[in-house]
């Protein structure tokens, strides 16, 4: 018995002492990585400050154009990545502890403000870009959507054509309800058999 029981022990120790092995590769392997991944986002980010600059100065706008746009789209990836990430670590994180004031609640917070946040809009074919004339645009846009209309006018319903019922089911809408005579002849025997209340019919 002792045998057995030290076999098993041996087997759970080597299956733990993989585990281990395997959540220090993976530990290793995520760092490497994430050094990575930082890195290339921050040569890129180096990469889109110099393409803006030559743009300013007008050389090759369009094929810097064309390299810009790639460069901002690899960058969009890496930053997804990285916000689904860190989301999933402090998610689980937060679940464990639920604290209000933890940095899962606040980076949570920021990360919906800069997904929501709008940088521009066109009005009348004029692109904005400061922010309080962006938020004036959204206002103005939508109060006037959501504006009271001015008591004196009615809507005209004559043209619209909604089903309406016979005459015969109108007058059955507000005519009493009664029971069939089939019905009344049953309760009418119930109550002379003595039937008391509570009993099943």
């Amino acid at each position: 018995m002792d045998t057995i029981h030290r076999s098993h022990t041996n087997a759970s120790i080597r299956f733990k002492e993989k585990l281990k092995a395997v959540k220090l590769n993976l530990k290793v392997w995520n760092n490497e990585r994430s050094d990575a991944e930082w890195g290339r986002s921050k040569g890129l980010r180096k990469a889109l400050e110099d393409i803006d600059r030559k743009m300013e100065l007008g050389v090759n706008v369009a094929e810097l154009n064309s390299e810009r746009r790639a460069h901002l789209l690899e960058l969009g990836v890496l930053d997804k990545r990285k916000d689904l990430e860190s989301s999933q670590k402090i998610k689980s994180k937060w679940t464990l502890e639920g604290d209000e004031n933890s940095k899962f609640f606040h980076a949570y917070l920021k990360k919906r403000r800069r997904v929501n946040y709008v940088k521009g809009i066109k009005v009348n074919g004029v692109w904005l870009d400061d922010p309080i004339d962006v938020k004036t645009a959204f206002f103005e846009y939508h109060s006037s959507r959501f504006r009271r209309v001015d008591g004196n006018v009615r809507l005209d319903l004559s043209s619209l054509n909604f089903k309406t019922l016979s005459p015969f089911l109108a007058s059955g809408l507000s005519a009493r309800p009664s029971l069939g005579e089939s019905a009344r002849s049953r309760i009418g025997s119930l109550a002379t058999s003595g039937l008391g209340a509570g009993e099943d019919l």
